[in-house]
């Protein structure tokens, strides 16, 4: 859910006057299945990117990400799951005014971004760490670094994470709160 919201602040943030779909969190987690995915379409409703998200809470993050995410991204890159894509994309815009002028881009996989999240260790919390981390990302998914993302938090203490966690959104909602008044 956090990785979900992320990523929706951070296209809404990125894209402007852009329109950002996304489909709901992943609601069985632990199934197969896209974690999350978006489709940002621009000012002249024609596709910007289509995101593909691979979500993984870990205790060891490198080999998910050897083993389960690369593999995936590949099949993606290898237009195994086109299908998937379509079956995302009709879910999520449905009877838009657009959807015919994006039809034929929407398995162009030179439109998709790939984005990893994952809960990393300790071990790769600093910049060695997280390029250790996402090492080979680039041969797995070509096309330059606009291409790839990821995004990792490190959960060793998920208790102390998640009070200073609630403290930050108790510190916003109460500043939009007196906003209001």
């Amino acid at each position: 859910m956090i990785s979900w919201i992320a990523l929706k602040i951070k296209l809404h943030e990125d894209n402007g006057s852009g329109k950002v779909f996304m489909n709901a969190p992943h609601s069985a987690p632990a199934q197969h299945g896209i974690d999350g995915f978006a489709l940002v379409i621009d000012d002249k409703k024609m596709i910007k990117h289509i995101v593909l998200c691979e979500d993984k809470c870990t205790e060891d993050a490198r080999s998910i990400i050897t083993s389960q995410i690369y593999p995936e991204f590949v099949n993606f890159e290898n237009s195994e799951f086109d299908n998937r894509v379509l079956a995302e994309v009709s879910s999520i815009i449905r009877s838009e005014d657009f959807l015919i002028n994006i039809q034929d881009d929407i398995v162009d996989n030179k439109y998709w971004m790939y984005r990893i999240g994952v809960t990393r260790q300790s071990e790769h919390d600093d910049e060695a760490g997280r390029k250790a981390l996402y090492k080979d990302y680039d041969k797995k998914v070509g096309g330059g670094v606009k291409r790839r993302c990821a995004a990792s938090v490190n959960l060793d203490d998920v208790r102390k994470w998640m009070e200073g966690f609630s403290q930050k959104v108790i510190k916003i909602l109460e500043s939009k709160k007196s906003k209001d008044v």
